[in-house]
C-alpha cells in the first residue's frame, strides 16, 4: 500500500487533533466522581450519627446526675427505709424516652472505728439509665454510684 503525503499529512493531523473526551473517559471520570461522592455523603452519615448519639448519652448522664443528688440530700435514715428495694420509673423528669432505675444498698465497711456491732455506716446509691428509643438505640445504658456515709 502506497501512502501518499498528501494523505499521510492527513493522517497525522487526525491523530493530532484529538480534542474533547472519549465516551471511555467519560465514564472513568464519572465512576471516579461517584465514588468519592459516596464516600463524601457515608462520612456526613457517620459524623451526624456521632454527634446525636453523644448528644443522647450527655441527656443521659445529667438526668443519673440529677437524681443522684436528689438522693443525696435525703437523710441516712430515711434512704434506708427504700434499701433493697429498686424503684423503676418509666418517665424521667418529663423525657419519655429515658427509664430510669434507682437502687440502694448498704455497704460493710470494717474501716469506720467508731462502728457498732451489726451497724452498718455506709450506703451505695446506684442510678441506671436506660434509652428506650427503639432499635435505633445510639447508647447503651448509663450507669452512676456513689456511697453515703452516716
Amino acid at each position: 500500500m502506497t501512502i501518499y503525503k498528501n494523505q499521510s499529512n492527513n493522517i497525522l493531523r487526525i491523530i493530532k487533533n484529538n480534542s474533547g473526551f472519549s465516551l471511555v473517559e467519560l465514564l472513568v471520570s464519572a465512576v471516579m466522581f461517584s465514588l468519592v461522592a459516596l464516600a463524601i455523603g457515608y462520612s456526613l452519615i457517620s459524623a451526624r450519627s456521632l454527634t446525636s448519639g453523644s448528644g443522647d448519652r450527655r441527656q443521659a448522664l445529667v438526668l443519673a446526675q440529677q437524681r443522684i443528688e436528689d438522693l443525696r440530700t435525703e437523710e441516712f435514715d430515711a434512704l434506708a427505709l427504700i434499701v433493697d428495694n429498686p424503684t423503676d420509673e418509666n418517665t424521667v423528669n418529663g423525657y419519655p424516652d429515658y427509664r430510669r432505675t434507682t437502687q440502694v444498698i448498704y455497704v460493710e465497711d470494717n474501716s469506720f472505728s467508731t462502728q457498732a456491732a451489726g451497724v452498718t455506716n455506709s450506703l451505695r446509691i446506684t442510678v441506671e439509665i436506660t434509652p428506650t428509643f427503639g432499635s435505633g438505640q445510639t447508647f447503651s445504658n448509663v450507669q452512676l454510684y456513689t456511697v453515703m456515709a452516716r
